[in-house]
Protein backbone atom coordinates (compact mmCIF):
# COMPACT_ATOMS: atom_id res chain seq x y z
CA UNK A 1 0.00 0.00 0.00
CA UNK A 2 2.35 2.23 0.95
CA UNK A 3 4.57 1.50 -1.99
CA UNK A 4 1.74 1.77 -4.08
CA UNK A 5 1.25 5.42 -3.34
CA UNK A 6 4.87 6.83 -3.44
CA UNK A 7 5.54 6.94 0.00
CA UNK A 8 9.24 4.97 0.46
CA UNK A 9 12.10 6.55 0.12
CA UNK A 10 14.29 3.14 1.34
CA UNK A 11 13.64 -0.16 1.37
CA UNK A 12 15.44 -3.11 3.34
CA UNK A 13 15.50 -6.25 2.74
CA UNK A 14 16.83 -9.67 4.44
CA UNK A 15 17.65 -12.34 1.81
CA UNK A 16 17.73 -16.26 3.96
CA UNK A 17 19.30 -18.50 2.01
CA UNK A 18 16.71 -21.19 2.01
CA UNK A 19 15.53 -22.79 -1.19
CA UNK A 20 11.80 -22.59 -1.48
CA UNK A 21 11.48 -23.05 -5.15
CA UNK A 22 9.58 -20.45 -7.11
CA UNK A 23 9.02 -18.05 -4.51
CA UNK A 24 6.82 -15.31 -4.47
CA UNK A 25 6.51 -11.90 -6.09
CA UNK A 26 7.22 -9.27 -3.21
CA UNK A 27 5.80 -6.11 -5.00
CA UNK A 28 3.24 -7.84 -7.53
CA UNK A 29 0.37 -5.66 -6.69
CA UNK A 30 2.37 -2.00 -7.78
CA UNK A 31 0.75 -0.72 -10.62
CA UNK A 32 3.37 2.20 -11.34
CA UNK A 33 7.46 1.21 -11.89
CA UNK A 34 9.60 2.86 -9.20
CA UNK A 35 13.78 2.85 -9.56
CA UNK A 36 15.77 1.97 -6.31
CA UNK A 37 19.51 1.72 -6.61
CA UNK A 38 21.87 -0.91 -3.73
CA UNK A 39 23.00 1.60 -0.95
CA UNK A 40 24.34 -1.17 1.65
CA UNK A 41 24.12 -5.00 2.51
CA UNK A 42 25.52 -5.84 5.93
CA UNK A 43 25.49 -9.65 6.98
CA UNK A 44 24.06 -10.52 10.35
CA UNK A 45 24.61 -14.28 10.43
CA UNK A 46 24.10 -17.61 9.64
CA UNK A 47 24.17 -16.44 5.94
CA UNK A 48 21.81 -13.92 6.03
CA UNK A 49 21.98 -10.57 4.60
CA UNK A 50 20.37 -7.07 4.97
CA UNK A 51 20.21 -5.27 1.74
CA UNK A 52 19.18 -1.68 1.91
CA UNK A 53 17.83 0.06 -1.48
CA UNK A 54 17.15 3.68 -1.84
CA UNK A 55 14.54 5.26 -4.24
CA UNK A 56 15.72 7.22 -6.99
CA UNK A 57 13.32 10.23 -7.78
CA UNK A 58 12.34 11.35 -11.56
CA UNK A 59 14.17 14.86 -12.30
CA UNK A 60 10.95 16.50 -12.13
CA UNK A 61 10.74 15.24 -8.58
CA UNK A 62 14.34 16.01 -7.53
CA UNK A 63 13.66 19.76 -8.16
CA UNK A 64 10.64 19.97 -6.59
CA UNK A 65 11.94 18.76 -3.70
CA UNK A 66 14.72 20.92 -4.13
CA UNK A 67 12.69 23.69 -3.92
CA UNK A 68 10.98 22.95 -1.12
Amino acid sequence: LFLKHNLIDTVELAVVPVALGRGRPLFADVETRQTFEHAASQPIGLGVTVNSYRRILPAISRRKAARA
